[in-house]
Order: structure tokens, then sequence, then C-alpha cells
């Protein structure tokens, strides 16, 4: 949809609407491959083999992001996933990984960047606007204060990614690039500021000093 907006702003109109309709292919393929109705969670698909990946992890909860699940679908994601302490919603949410999983763990092993359970700022931010997307606004108002408080009260430093059984930081440290965006998801929360709204003009950037116009 991004590619349809700056397309339309170029004036090139078959271009935008090439892009629209395969926007709208993708999100029909994504509710129609990866959505699972009698467990209401989108799972991974093998690639190599077409089947379903039966693992419950954080990628399921990418279509609210995208604002591609159905109303319906989001609210069984929400309330049957995301908020399960059983699954995500630990001490320190999101986990990455359902606890309920047989390889889930925290923590490291030889040194590895662990996607098998512990909170990663990333995914947290865009679960957080997905919240907003869908008009959860309290729960996301929830995610963006215990991710704030993870990053700034349960470390010294800022880290890759945390416990989320303890909140104890791990990988690099420290680190900001994309754990920083815990101390800007409360005040996009009060702002209501919104990364992927495209209903705003796309400005051309204009660099007179060097003579350059883009696009």
């Amino acid at each position: 949809m991004a590619m349809a907006v700056i397309a339309g702003k170029l004036g090139k109109t078959s271009d935008q609407v090439m892009y629209r309709e395969h926007a709208r292919h993708l999100s029909d393929l994504i509710n129609k491959v990866f959505w699972d109705e009698r467990e209401g969670f989108y799972y991974d698909r093998n690639e190599k083999t077409g089947e379903s990946v039966r693992v419950k992890s954080i990628a399921g909860f990418g279509p609210l992001w995208a604002g591609v699940a159905t109303p319906r679908r989001a609210k069984r994601l929400i309330y049957e996933h995301l908020l399960n302490p059983k699954e995500f919603w630990l001490r320190y949410p999101v986990a990455s990984y359902a606890k309920t999983e047989a390889d889930y763990y925290q923590g490291t092993r030889n040194g590895e960047c662990n996607w098998r359970g512990p909170t990663w700022i990333p995914t947290n931010y865009m679960i957080f606007h997905g919240l907003l997307r869908y008009g959860y606004a309290e729960i996301a108002k929830q995610l963006a204060l215990k991710t704030f408080r993870l990053v700034l009260d349960e470390n010294p430093v800022t880290r890759e990614y945390y416990d989320a059984d303890t909140g104890k930081g791990n990988g690099i440290n420290p680190f900001w690039e994309w754990s920083a965006l815990a101390y800007i998801m409360p005040l996009e929360y009060v702002t209501a500021y919104d990364p992927t709204d495209l209903s705003g003009a796309v400005e051309p950037v204009i660099r007179k000093d060097l003579g350059i116009t883009f696009p």
C-alpha cells in the first residue's frame, strides 16, 4: 500500500492500481494460507512441503500489525493467545514463542540469539500498534508501559532482548538500535502516532544545497 501511495504521488496511476491489487491479494493469501480456525492462530508454513508449521510463535501476531486480520480473528488472537499467561503474556511480555511449546526456553544456549521464548522489543512494538489499530487501546497501553519499564528499570543498560520470565537482558551489551523503540512506545500511545499511517501526503525531499529534488 505504501508503494501505491508513492505511485499515486508520482502520477503513475496504473502502478498505483497494481500495487493496491497486489496488497489485497497478499491479504487474502495470508488469511487463507496461515489462519487456523480451530485454534484461532496464524501459523507459519513450510515452503518446501507446503505443510503448516504447528508452532505458536510471535510471527502469528503479524497480521495485527499489517491490518489484514478480520476483527473477529484479531479478537481471538488477542484473548486466546496474546493475553494467555500460559503462552505469550508472561511476566515481561510478549514472549517470542508460546510457553506451551516443547522447545520453548529463555536465556541463551551457546550465545545464540534466541527466538524461542525471550521478549524482543521490535515485535512488542509491532504488536502494540496492531492493538491500537484494532481498537484495543487499554491493552496497548499496558504493553507500552510494561515494555518501557522492562528496558528502563529492569536492567542497567538497554539490551538486545530480554528474559520474559525474569526481565534479565540478554544478547549484545549495551544495545540500542531496535530496543530503543521501548522508550517511545508510551509517547506514541499518548500522541496516537501511527508509523504505518498512509493518509498523510508524501512530500518530496528537497536538497537545495545539492541541487537535488527527490522524487
